[in-house]
């Protein structure tokens, strides 16, 4: 009979104005974190500053539906309900390229 440890609450990550969409952790360990919103904006989290919110990039028109961020850790791509793609920065948090055609 196998039971499972209680659940622990680390952090509690407050900003968005609406519900949160999408999760992307960087994938070179780092513990930072991009959040995707129904409020349009995505946040950028650093867990190793105890939830510290880096940035929070907006612009969009429609909610944010999803997030990820590439391998090397130097762009971040969303997409809303734009029919479009969006290309970020992960280094200035400034907006690369908008790819349109869907």
């Amino acid at each position: 009979n196998f039971k499972f440890p209680p659940m622990l609450l680390l952090l509690n990550l407050s900003g968005h104005q609406d519900g949160v969409r999408d999760l992307s952790f960087a994938p070179s360990g780092s513990l930072i974190l991009v959040s995707a919103s129904r409020d349009k904006t995505l946040h950028i989290w650093d867990l190793n500053k105890h939830g510290k919110q880096i940035r929070v990039l907006s612009g969009r028109l429609q909610w944010v539906y999803c997030c990820s961020i590439s391998p090397d850790c130097s762009m971040l791509c969303s997409a809303a309900g734009e029919k479009s793609v969006f290309l970020w920065s992960m280094r200035s948090y400034t907006l690369i390229r908008k790819l349109e055609g869907h």
